[in-house]
């Protein structure tokens, strides 16, 4: 396991161990001496969080490197017709957006996938009107039908709520 020790002593103290150093001096016309003296550092011990490499869309996180119990952020951002489909850390399937550190590297892998979207109709006075497919993924031909009842005449589609023009 890779991992970087700091003497930062702000966060993820993993250890509070006594370390023990030796100094000596001597010269020509004295007996050497030995002087021993015990502190007591606190040590931060880092982990890798990597990003495997992606299609279709972004992955980043908050941080490159965690200690253990520290919350991590991933932020995915699919590309337009695209929906995440599943986050793996370290091969293991993983919801939402946050997760705390755990003590050893960690890889993450989000993949993205074509969102497949649902067409709906509403009911139309004067006519009627139909359509080539209810489902269709972002860049898809649909084609629409309308047929006018007598005395009425064609005005214009809505979709998500704006006029279209045939």
């Amino acid at each position: 396991i890779s991992s970087r020790i700091s003497s930062d002593t702000q966060s993820c103290i993993t250890s509070n161990p006594s370390i023990s150093s030796q100094t000596s001096s001597s010269s020509s016309s004295e007996i050497s001496s030995s002087q021993s003296s015990s502190s007591s550092q606190e040590v931060k011990v880092y982990y890798a969080v990597n990003l495997s490499a992606t299609t279709n869309g972004t992955v980043k996180v908050d941080k490159n490197t965690a200690c253990k119990g520290e919350e991590i952020a991933i932020t995915t951002t699919p590309n337009t017709g695209y929906k995440v489909d599943k986050i793996t850390i370290n091969g293991e399937t993983f919801s939402g957006n946050v997760f705390v550190m755990i003590e050893q590297d960690i890889t993450i892998k989000v993949t993205f996938v074509k969102a497949l979207y649902t067409i709906t109709k509403s009911t139309v006075t004067g006519g009627s009107f139909t359509i080539s497919k209810t489902t269709a993924y972002y860049g898809d031909t649909i084609t629409l039908t309308n047929s006018a009842n007598a005395g009425y005449a064609f005005s214009s589609y809505k979709v998500n709520g704006t006029s279209q023009t045939a």
